[in-house]
């Protein structure tokens, strides 16, 4: 069966115009298989509006209604200027730890992108988006169920275990996005392969290794300039 990933790249559905990873190509080819309802969207970490953004393309260049939420004040203040006069965006300076808040209607697309908090406030959510694109740790194997919280984040299958509570179905990961469906939109994908272990960017993946007499060192591509022997205090499910 082929996988939802390879689907993706036979179609050369993995672009960036404003995302970081292949996301705006990705996004635009799941919408064209479920169809935009509301054509409305929602950014929670939207940062100046346009840097590694996954709803961008959507509100700037296809003329969706956007919600865009950023609590960093240097970032927002960007945001707030980029956006000024765009009658289709509503941003906000907050940092509430829920998107209910702002979005109590149910959108064709959510994307969670607050570098850590992300699995706690996708849990608190009660409103089922139709896509959500959430952002995970990539240096976390996809068998490694984790979430810890701020600056640690959570890894895929942590999200693909709260997913299937939400009754949403996974569909891929890029480097650094998790793809959701709800599962009365996903149909449509049952003809892929849409398993976490055939559909994971293993690329930030690092290995601990060791000689005969108990040396060790770490093999891979060491990630965000990797500091040694950090002590997260993270929980293990």
């Amino acid at each position: 069966m082929t996988t939802f990933t390879e689907h993706c790249r036979e179609q050369s559905g993995l672009w960036d115009v404003f995302s970081q990873n292949g996301e705006d190509g990705l996004i635009q080819i799941i919408l064209d298989m479920i169809k935009p309802q509301t054509m409305t969207c929602m950014e929670f970490g939207a940062a100046d509006g346009f840097f590694c953004s996954n709803t961008a393309y959507l509100w700037n260049k296809c003329g969706w209604q956007a919600t865009l939420v950023e609590s960093g004040d240097d970032l927002f203040s960007k945001l707030e200027r980029v956006t000024r006069g765009n009658s289709k965006v509503d941003a906000f300076h907050d940092s509430v730890a829920n998107p209910d808040v702002f979005c109590p209607d149910v959108l064709d697309l959510i994307s969670i992108d607050v570098d850590g908090e992300d699995f706690n406030i996708w849990e608190r959510s009660d409103v089922r988006h139709r896509v959500v694109v959430i952002e995970h740790n990539p240096t976390f194997p996809p068998h490694v169920e984790m979430h810890a919280g701020q600056w640690i984040g959570s890894s895929a299958a942590s999200l693909v275990r709260l997913g299937e509570l939400k009754e949403y179905k996974f569909l891929m990961a890029t480097k650094t996005n998790c793809f959701f469906v709800r599962n009365e939109d996903a149909e449509v994908f049952d003809r892929f392969d849409c398993s976490l272990r055939n559909n994971f960017d293993s690329s930030s993946l690092n290995y601990v290794v060791t000689d005969y007499h108990g040396n060790f060192d770490v093999a891979g591509s060491l990630p965000y300039g990797m500091n040694w022997k950090v002590e997260f205090g993270m929980h293990y499910e």
